[in-house]
């Protein structure tokens, strides 16, 4: 999205799966990504539908602090994937139903 000629949001992605539509953000960061990542995608939620989900993927996972302030959100809205869970999701072919589980414990 552009304002004034500048880009005033940007979205790595979005899937629409099942009904639900989902944010993608993801972060290929060498240290864990701490709580202002999260509240970046939480903000551009604010302005989607109210039942519209942040998916926020993260190549050297969260800090605690992150992780933990993101369980204690509410709504619920935001689902965090680290490296190894993607990984095994996709190698395993369960990476969907993962997503989908993780959707309706949001709900």
């Amino acid at each position: 999205m552009q304002s004034n000629g500048t880009v005033a949001e940007q979205i790595d992605g979005a899937v629409y799966h099942s009904g639900f539509a989902c944010l993608v953000e993801s972060k290929d960061y060498s240290d864990p990504n701490n709580i202002e990542h999260i509240a970046k995608l939480r903000n551009q939620l604010t302005r989607r539908p109210a039942d519209t989900l942040g998916l926020l993927f993260a190549r050297n996972g969260f800090t605690e602090p992150a992780k933990t302030l993101t369980r204690m959100i509410n709504p619920l809205n935001s689902l965090l994937w680290e490296f190894e869970e993607l990984e095994k999701g996709l190698s395993t072919g369960t990476h969907v139903s993962s997503i989908e589980n993780q959707i309706f414990l949001c709900g």
